[in-house]
């Protein structure tokens, strides 16, 4: 017998990709989806168009939570990790984040909740092009001003890099 599953929309875990990517069931979310050994050797040899007897179909309707917010430090620790910034700049990108409103600042832990407004604007690059949204850009971006600062990269070259990556994302 052949037993799978596909998720066809990860609802919330597709906002919150990062959140997903570090939750500590992380493996184990995305494991139990997985055809493995003789199951997943059926599933290769049927070719399009093929046929099977369907012996029982399950409906479950299950609840999510959202991930658990960040605090400000472990997102400072998230950049770092990310190599967004340099200590003296981290701070300052996320006070612009909370001043823009995009997130805010709750509670005695400090927790970042992301603003209607920042969810908003991820969903939103997130159409344009998904890249966008991910660490790796504004790692790029940083390096690339810090070569412009030790004076290995000029700053026309890198801004015209920038903006012909952009202006292809935006098409």
């Amino acid at each position: 017998s052949l037993k799978g599953n596909e998720i066809l929309d990860w609802g919330f875990s597709q906002i919150s990709k990062g959140a997903v990517d570090t939750a500590t069931n992380f493996y184990e979310m995305h494991q139990r989806n997985v055809l493995r050994g003789p199951r997943l050797d059926l599933a290769k040899t049927a070719a399009p168009g093929a046929e099977f007897t369907v012996k029982s179909v399950k409906v479950r309707q299950l609840e999510s939570q959202p991930p658990k917010l960040l605090t400000e430090s472990e997102l400072l620790t998230q950049m770092e990790k990310q190599q967004i910034g340099t200590d003296a700049s981290m701070p300052t990108h996320v006070n612009n984040i909370v001043t823009r409103g995009y997130v805010e600042v709750q509670g005695p832990d400090r927790l970042m909740r992301p603003t209607i407004l920042g969810v908003a604007l991820i969903h939103g690059l997130q159409a344009v092009d998904g890249e966008l949204t991910q660490a790796a850009v504004r790692a790029r971006i940083e390096n690339d001003v810090s070569e412009v600062a030790q004076g290995r990269r000029a700053c026309e070259e890198v801004v015209a890099s920038a903006v012909s990556i952009f202006r292809e994302k935006f098409r």
